[in-house]
């Protein structure tokens, strides 16, 4: 079994959307992977089905990533990641999958 003690690094999971809180979200989980001289992985989810579109989605998606990636204080141990799904199940997966030792969501506005 995996224990934090066996790993050199923090590990930090960040799942973003395209809302205006992202950035925020972001500049939160880095500096909680900078502090801890961690791993920030930065993940959005593609919601199933792409229809028609699907070229178009994965292009926004990883401009948007990369875009979130770019910004002030990010840790330069970044990794980007693209699913499609359903994002509560993809997320953690992906936190399961780098054996996370913190998830840092934001809030998505349902009411838009």
């Amino acid at each position: 079994m995996d224990t934090r003690a066996d790993r050199e690094r923090f590990v930090v999971v960040c799942a973003v959307d395209d809302s205006a809180a992202a950035a925020d979200v972001v500049k939160t989980a880095a500096y909680q992977a900078l502090r801890s001289d961690g791993e920030l992985h930065l993940i959005h989810c593609l919601q199933k089905p792409l229809g028609e579109n699907t070229t178009e989605a994965l292009e926004a998606g990883r401009r948007l990533l990369e875009g979130l990636s770019k910004q002030e204080n990010v840790t330069e141990s970044v990794t980007l990641h693209l699913a499609a799904g359903v994002p509560w199940i993809e997320i953690v997966q992906l936190a399961a999958n780098v054996h996370a030792d913190l998830v840092v969501v934001g809030i998505h506005d349902q009411s838009a």
